[in-house]
């Protein structure tokens, strides 16, 4: 019998208000996979990490955990469970420092203080520059150390998925490429997660599969090495310039 996939999600459909933001989409996540979630503004990228994070829930179709729906589990529980959300606009706490936040991470796990401490050295090795910002308020950071305080954060809760959302909006190209080196490792150490990106050709360099939603339905599927680049490009993400470019990542 073959393994149930860490996430799944089938065929759901969710609601803003009157607004349907997702139909029918699904989609699977196995151990150490990771997955791009791409499309224009409004395709429903941000709606898929809810429903997987339980900020939201479904009003139709299933999401499921190691093969068990989790449905109406909470997203404090889902991070019990190992399925972790890194939000848009990083959601830290600024009036707490850099080793403060950190700390909170590991709030629902409650380590003991010898593992605690260990942890959070790897955190620090892993992060490079927020080493030397311990003891610095989280709100004095530039916008980049922030996401990177923010994916630390997240990986004291100890993820076995991470769902991150945008994690290079607004930084600079020297901090776009810090925070590629950290997934890269990330992925190596067999942590799996979704990215959604606006840089399509950095995300489809660094994940294996890619989901593509088109006005919150399923526009293109399957693995990036054989993604259909003129599907991805012209239909919904525009043209010849992102061709080139995402044709160049991909060699």
């Amino acid at each position: 019998m073959a393994e149930a996939p860490l996430l799944e999600i089938r065929d759901v459909w969710a609601r803003y208000g009157e607004i349907t933001a997702v139909r029918n989409v699904g989609l699977t996540l196995g151990p150490g996979e990771t997955l791009a979630l791409i499309g224009r503004n409004g395709a429903g990228k941000s709606t898929m990490l809810r429903l997987a994070a339980g900020v939201i829930q479904p009003y139709a179709g299933d999401v499921r955990w190691k093969g068990r729906s989790i449905v109406g589990l909470t997203p404090e529980q889902r991070v019990r469970k190992g399925i972790v959300l890194v939000p848009e606009g990083r959601g830290i706490f600024p009036g707490l420092t850099v080793d403060e936040n950190l700390r909170m991470g590991a709030y629902w796990h409650r380590p003991r203080a010898s593992a605690a401490r260990k942890a959070l050295e790897e955190i620090y090795d892993l992060l490079g520059v927020l080493g030397q910002r311990r003891q610095q308020p989280a709100g004095s950071l530039s916008g980049g150390e922030q996401q990177l305080l923010a994916i630390g954060r997240a990986l004291l809760s100890k993820p076995e998925v991470l769902l991150l959302d945008e994690p290079s909006l607004g930084l600079s190209p020297k901090m776009i490429e810090a925070l590629y080196g950290i997934l890269e490792a990330l992925k190596e150490r067999g942590i799996a997660f979704i990215l959604v990106e606006q840089y399509v050709p950095l995300a489809l360099r660094l994940c294996d599969r890619v989901l593509g939603l088109q006005k919150g339905t399923v526009a293109i599927s399957g693995d990036t090495d054989g993604v259909e680049l003129e599907r991805l490009t012209e239909v919904y993400m525009g043209g010849s310039e992102l061709r080139a470019e995402t044709s160049k990542a991909l060699q």
